[in-house]
């Protein structure tokens, strides 16, 4: 994870503009990252690093001073990105239909079109499958590089807890791919 000077820390808290760039610039990929690969869409993705620095300004005063700026950047950005989710949920029904009814491209284009959406529909399942507490887990680890401990400052659970969740969703990943792979043989 990457860490961001006490000073320039101190100086964003305070409201400093010039700080509040040097943070966004730091920041602004990993957060992208992290959000994308809990909401898997770049769309999405982009809105929620907005929303992210949107809110990380506004609430500033709540950063503790001493304390990694990052890892309650990541905090944010891993609220943000359940809220989304959790609205996806309720909105993807609606979505879905508008885009069948308003389709006018050609056959070989839909075709096309069928095909990338069956395959994020199975890593959709297979991401869907996983608790939210496990996925936010496996995408900090596996897909962030962070390490238990800042996991675990990060979602502000126990380090055992964050190793336990990591094993099954794991493990539950691995069986739904074996699973995914058996039925169509």
């Amino acid at each position: 994870m990457i860490e961001i000077d006490m000073t320039v820390s101190t100086q964003f808290r305070e409201g400093n503009k010039e700080a509040f760039n040097m943070v966004y610039l730091k920041a602004a990929t990993q957060v992208y990252r992290t959000a994308l690969r809990i909401v898997g869409s770049v769309e999405e993705a982009e809105d929620i690093v907005h929303d992210v620095f949107v809110q990380a300004h506004a609430k500033r005063k709540q950063f503790k001073p001493g304390t990694s700026l990052m890892a309650w950047l990541y905090r944010i950005t891993v609220n943000t990105s359940c809220n989304r989710l959790r609205k996806r949920r309720r909105e993807q029904h609606k979505w879905r239909q508008w885009e069948k009814e308003s389709s006018h491209e050609s056959p070989a284009v839909q075709s096309v079109n069928l095909i990338k959406e069956e395959a994020n529909r199975k890593i959709e399942t297979i991401l869907a499958s996983l608790p939210k507490e496990q996925r936010i887990c496996l995408v900090l680890r596996e897909l962030e590089g962070l390490s238990y401990e800042e996991i675990a400052r990060i979602v502000r659970i126990p380090i055992n807890t964050v190793r336990s969740r990591l094993k099954r969703a794991r493990e539950r990943v691995v069986l739904i791919a074996r699973k995914g792979d058996d039925d169509e043989l």
